[in-house]
C-alpha cells in the first residue's frame, strides 16, 4: 500500500515502499532467469510493473516544480524513481547475459509525469455529495503524484534487430506485429498495427 501524501508520513512508509518495489523487481528477474535457463523459448514476456508505481507515488519527490514536492523528504527519497530503473536496467543486463541468442524489445505502453488534474480528488467529492455508492469505504483517492502520458518508448537489440534511430510514427499497437516478424510469423491481416520494419534487419 503506498503511503497517499507526503503530510504526516513516516518516511518508514516511503523507505518500505521503495524496498517493496526494489525487491519485486529482483524477484521478476529470477523468475524470469530461471525460465530462461529452463527451456528455449520462442517468446518470454517479463514486466516490470515497479517502474510505473515508482513513476506514481515518488513523482512529486523527482519534481521540484510539483506542487506537493517536499525538499526534506526529496533529499532521501527524490532519486527513488531512478533507483527503480537502475535496478530495471540491471535485471535486463541479467536476463539477456542468460541467453545470447535473443531478439530483446524494451518498451513501455505509455509514459509518466506529473499529476496536475485533480481526478484523485473525485472520489472525496463524490463521497461529500452523497453520490459514492460505496458506505463505509475509504474514497480518499490514493494520493498518486504522477499520472500517465499518451507517450512511451521503444527500444530493441539483438538477434533479427537493427539500428533504426528514432521511430517517429511507432505505435503500441505496432508490438504485437512486429514481435510476430520477428519470428518469422505472418502477420494476420485483422491485427491492428503494423511490423516496425525500419528496426528489422533484412
Amino acid at each position: 500500500m503506498a503511503p497517499r501524501s507526503s503530510a504526516g508520513v513516516r518516511r518508514d512508509s516511503w523507505r518500505e515502499l521503495l524496498e517493496r518495489l526494489i525487491e519485486g523487481t529482483r524477484r521478476r528477474t529470477r523468475i524470469g532467469r530461471w525460465l530462461l535457463e529452463r527451456e528455449p523459448w520462442n517468446l518470454l514476456f517479463v514486466g516490470y510493473p515497479e517502474t510505473h508505481w515508482a513513476g506514481h507515488y515518488f513523482f512529486h519527490l523527482l519534481d521540484a516544480a510539483h506542487p506537493r514536492h517536499d525538499a526534506a523528504l526529496a533529499r532521501e527519497f527524490g532519486g527513488a524513481i531512478l533507483s527503480v530503473y537502475r535496478e530495471v536496467d540491471a535485471a535486463l543486463g541479467e536476463l539477456t547475459r542468460a541467453r545470447e541468442d535473443l531478439a530483446v524489445l524494451v518498451f513501455s505502453n505509455t509514459g509518466m509525469g506529473a499529476n496536475y488534474s485533480g481526478m484523485h480528488l473525485v472520489p472525496q467529492v463524490l463521497r461529500r455529495l452523497g453520490m459514492s455508492g460505496n458506505d463505509g469505504y475509504d474514497l480518499d483517492g490514493d494520493g498518486a503524484s504522477g499520472a500517465h502520458q499518451t507517450f512511451g518508448f521503444l527500444a530493441a537489440g539483438g538477434r533479427g534487430t537493427r539500428s533504426a534511430g528514432r521511430l517517429e510514427s511507432a505505435d503500441i499497437m505496432d508490438i504485437a506485429p512486429t514481435i510476430l516478424t520477428l519470428q518469422g510469423v505472418a502477420v494476420p491481416a485483422h491485427m491492428d498495427g503494423r511490423a516496425l520494419a525500419d528496426m528489422i534487419a533484412a
